[in-house]
């Protein structure tokens, strides 16, 4: 591409780049220590578990639930009560965490579950299975696939291409790329007739039909049309957007008017309690910092105070560690001295102590999970832990929608299996992509689409850290099958830093109607920033690139003089305004417009960009 091509050297920027992950994280020991690693816990009385690790040593990642850690070393992994007393060691190639008194975990290739006391409770004769949710658990051997209850006894088994775990009694499916849902008898209750499905939540699922989003309740009605370009939801409204305009539903499908919602949200504010009480203190402290929950941190010359939501005070500092800042967490607060960083919990209790020197605390965002996470600089130890909230499904965390053996080829892959991947040019790829698919700390998408809508489905993969960093990370690709070899037809890695990298999307041509496949995404450094796409035709089986397009400011140094002068027209200033003869030559930075590596107008560009709509995927 012509951005990255004025990029001298991209080594160099590599370079760069991997420098800032090690000046950011730091070198991480590999060395597996025999000492067992201690997480503390204190329950204070009518208040939420805090989370008190006074030793790291060994954990490279920790997931909570049901009051266990499922903890990983960066190979095996083992199981601690929040009291930090050891179930099993380091023990196994793969395990997921607690869900309904049972673990899903893997030694030597074979899945079975064990209990709360690291027993074996479903022996290991699987060779694929998830976790338990809603009393039943995906298994797979090479013979046959389907759910079982919590004895190893098969409920019902399956035929179709894909299935998720249940949630709400109701599961999605897929077969020739197309989802249905099925009930916990094994029942078909709504026909494989969407392009996508998600899960259900409070009676309606998400469903795509070529692209469109809308929602279906459990009887298979529609209930929201099908027609919007996204759609999501928080507690108490669904999100409808289509183009510029967004509509609004109640959580069971009911219209909301526009004035209602803005009338609902003004209303809020105006009820807010705490607007009036941070008038009242305004007038007495130095600084007064109301955080989003309520609570809030009052400053008067050296003094510090913090009042939980129930204006109790929590936490204070008279100074005597310098300057004192305060951050909200949502889950506690992060106090940052001079010297120290620290975590307290909404009680003002220590989560992480101030024997640190990097605490954070995060919110993943789509999936309600609180994240600690430590990091001491003067040894190699760091721990990240991830309190699963009692509204967060183990499933949303970790795979939810698991390939079954039917489609041999994209089984193995998605199981990790060592496999031959061709490209289009049937060379053998050397792919790292998804050699991670046996990790916890992956959070991963794997769904079948029937983007030509000829029943030969493609395998869509995704896998990012369940803990983004600043900057995304993310591996995406896109699958076929032909003469019997799998073959990667198109791939994106979004790598961090300035250069971003690209993610695998679907498009659609809107003048013929075909789905198509692609990636986008964009790149940059201290030379300039770029958006850029690229969109392939799949009808012939292999990906034919058939348009591309790219967006690009830098500085107007990096262009021979002759080509600004002669090309004014097609370099635009900071306001989208084509330059002239005059002022070309004085520009400082300059943006254009390519379509097909050509240069073009802003309006050529615009147009032909019009012609192939972006949508999006349910992940």
């Amino acid at each position: 591409m012509k951005f990255l091509q004025s990029i001298n050297n991209k080594m160099i920027w590599l370079a760069v780049y991997a420098l800032l992950l090690f000046l950011c994280f730091g070198c991480a020991s590999k060395d597996v220590q025999q000492d067992t690693a201690v997480v503390d816990t204190a329950v204070e009385e009518e208040t939420e578990t805090s989370l008190t690790p006074t030793r790291t040593k060994n954990i490279a990642f920790a997931i909570e639930s049901e009051d266990i850690f499922c903890i990983c070393d960066g190979e095996k992994y083992g199981y601690l009560k929040k009291t930090g007393e050891e179930i099993t060691y380091y023990t196994y190639d793969m395990a997921y965490p607690f869900s309904e008194g049972l673990a899903c975990v893997m030694v030597d290739g074979k899945y079975g579950f064990i209990n709360e006391n690291g027993e074996e409770a479903i022996p290991f004769i699987y060779e694929d299975a998830a976790p338990f949710q809603d009393g039943l658990a995906y298994f797979a051997t090479e013979e046959e696939y389907g759910f079982m209850d919590k004895d190893g006894t098969p409920v019902f088994y399956l035929d179709c291409d894909s299935i998720s775990s249940f949630k709400e009694g109701f599961a999605y499916f897929s077969i020739d790329g197309r989802y249905g849902y099925l009930d916990k008898t094994g029942q078909v209750v709504i026909d494989a007739e969407y392009s996508d499905a998600d899960y259900f939540q409070d009676g309606l699922a998400f469903v795509e039909i070529d692209g469109y989003k809308g929602a279906v309740n459990a009887k298979g009605e529609i209930v929201i049309p099908v027609q919007y370009d996204s759609i999501s939801r928080d507690n108490e409204y669904i999100f409808a957007t289509c183009g510029e305009e967004t509509e609004y539903y109640s959580l069971t499908g009911d219209v909301i008017p526009q004035e209602v919602y803005a009338n609902h949200v003004n209303a809020e504010n105006e009820d807010d309690e705490y607007m009036h009480l941070q008038e009242e203190l305004d007038g007495i402290y130095d600084d007064v910092v109301f955080f989003e929950d309520g609570s809030y941190c009052l400053k008067e010359g050296e003094d510090t105070f913090l009042y939980n939501t129930e204006q109790e005070l929590i936490y204070e500092n008279h100074g005597v560690d310098g300057t004192v800042s305060i951050s909200w967490l949502e889950y506690g607060y992060k106090i940052e001295d001079d010297d120290t960083i620290f975590l307290i919990d909404k009680c003002g209790k220590e989560i992480i102590t101030a024997a640190c020197d990097y605490a954070s605390h995060d919110i993943y965002s789509d999936y309600k999970n609180s994240i600690l996470k430590q990091y001491d600089s003067d040894t190699p130890d760091r721990i990240l832990l991830l309190e699963k909230n009692d509204e967060t499904d183990i499933s949303d965390v970790l795979l939810k929608n698991s390939i079954t053996p039917k489609i041999e080829l994209y089984w193995k892959l998605t199981n990790g299996k060592p496999m031959d991947i061709l490209n289009t040019e049937n060379e053998v790829v050397n792919v790292k992509k998804f050699a991670t698919w046996g990790e916890s700390d992956y959070r991963k998408t794997a769904k079948l689409y029937d983007v030509l809508q000829n029943g030969r489905p493609l395998l869509y993969c995704m896998e990012e850290p369940a803990i983004q960093q600043s900057f995304p990370l993310s591996d995406s690709a896109l699958y076929g099958i032909k003469d019997n070899q799998l073959q990667c037809l198109v791939s994106g890695e979004e790598c961090g830093g300035s250069l971003r990298g690209d993610y695998v999307c679907f498009f659609k041509d809107m003048e013929s109607g075909k789905n198509l496949i692609g990636n986008q995404g964009s790149a940059g450094g201290f030379v300039g920033i770029a958006t850029y796409g690229r969109i392939y035709d799949y009808e012939t089986g292999n990906a034919n690139l058939i348009f591309s397009y790219e967006w690009i400011m830098q500085s107007a140094g990096n262009y021979a003089e002759e080509d600004l002068y002669n090309n004014a027209h097609l370099f635009y200033d900071e306001n989208d305004n084509p330059y002239t003869l005059d002022a070309i030559l004085d520009a400082e930075t300059v943006q254009e417009y390519l379509v097909n590596e050509e240069r073009v107008s802003k309006e050529i560009y615009e147009n032909a960009c019009e012609r192939y709509r972006c949508f999006t995927l349910f992940e």
